[in-house]
Order: structure tokens, then C-alpha cells, then sequence
């Protein structure tokens, strides 16, 4: 007579040809990742994108004048002030403005060059502030780099107080002839070094 053997059945394991179960959070967290990486590069190439005008075309901006006076005639003079220098540089051959409705945003704060260059796309910027007197208009404007915050060019500007705004049109004038003659000097210097 043979002894009886107990049969121990083995561990039930998973089905044959099955994988065992994923981790569900790894596959959360490299979705995450792909989708924070694919945003950073959108974002650093829609930076770069915004920072390079074309060859030979430099980008500018020009801050919301201010009122040094804090009455409301010289806040009129210092945005039609704006305004005027925005249109008048507008038609400098080679030369890419900000739209005032994009420098808007800075009224009244006190801000960064990077923060201007990044915002607004601009290599440099114009910022200043207006004063009346009971005769005369006193603007006072410099140019400075967003690149390395650098005080390019800053002039004083004297004009005779009129209603119809003939003193802020002169001197948005006279801003952007010696921006615009500081703004190529330095380019001609940049493509000298370069060759």
C-alpha cells in the first residue's frame, strides 16, 4: 500500500502571459513632466521669437511719460507727450515700436529693464517726466538698454506752452531725432565689431 501524500497546490500568481500592475502614480507624474517641459519650451521659444526683430531692425519702447507736477494739465502734456513720441518713432525706417495700448501697462510703476525688455520685446526704452511752468514746458527723457540697464542718451527739452499741443509735438520730435541718430550710432558700431 503507498503512503498518502498531501498535495499542496502552488500560490495562485498572476494569469500566464500577463504583466504585473503598473504603478498608476509613475504614470501620472511622466505625463506632469512631459507636459511642464513641452511649456517651458513653448515659453522659451515664444521668448526668443518676441526678442528677435528682424536684421537690421532695432525694438523700442517708450514708458508713460510722468507727471512731476501732479496737476492735470501736465498729466495731458505728459500722455499726449507719450503718445506723440510713440507715433513719431513709429515712422523711423528700421525701427520696431511698442504700441502705447502695450506700454499703457507701466503707468504709474515703477519697473525693471528686463522687466520692460521681456513684457514688451524691446531692446531699449525711453522713460522720462514733464514739469510746466507758467510759460514753458520742461521734458526731461533718457533712453536705457534692457539688455545690460545702461543709460544710453537723456536729454533736457524746453518748449513754449500752447493749447493746441504744438510744444508737446516739437519735442517728441527732437526725442526721436536724437534717439533715433543713438539708437544707429550704436548699430553701426555693432556691425563694425562684428566683421
Amino acid at each position: 500500500m503507498e503512503p498518502e501524500t498531501e498535495h499542496i497546490a502552488p500560490a495562485p500568481g498572476p494569469p500566464t502571459g500577463s504583466r504585473p500592475k503598473e504603478r498608476p502614480g509613475w504614470t501620472a507624474i511622466v505625463l506632469v513632466l512631459s507636459f511642464v517641459l513641452f511649456g517651458v519650451a513653448l515659453y522659451v521659444a515664444g521668448g526668443l521669437m518676441v526678442k528677435r526683430p528682424a536684421a537690421g531692425v532695432i525694438s523700442i519702447a517708450v514708458l508713460p511719460f510722468v507727471n512731476a507736477d501732479g496737476d492735470l494739465q501736465t498729466q495731458q502734456s505728459s500722455d499726449r507727450l507719450t503718445e506723440e513720441l510713440i507715433r513719431t518713432l513709429g515712422k523711423v525706417d528700421g525701427l520696431r515700436v511698442a504700441p502705447l495700448a502695450s506700454a499703457l501697462q507701466f503707468k504709474g510703476r515703477s519697473v525693471g529693464a528686463d522687466e520692460v525688455g521681456r513684457k514688451l520685446g524691446a531692446g531699449a526704452f525711453i522713460q522720462g517726466n514733464v514739469r510746466k511752468s507758467a510759460t514753458h514746458l520742461r521734458v526731461e527723457a533718457r533712453l536705457v538698454s534692457t539688455v545690460n540697464r545702461y543709460q544710453l542718451w537723456s536729454q533736457a527739452f524746453m518748449g513754449e506752452k500752447t493749447d493746441d499741443g504744438a510744444a508737446e509735438r516739437e519735442i517728441a520730435q527732437g526725442i526721436a531725432d536724437a534717439v533715433a541718430s543713438q539708437l544707429r550710432a550704436d548699430l553701426n558700431r555693432a556691425r563694425m565689431m562684428k566683421k
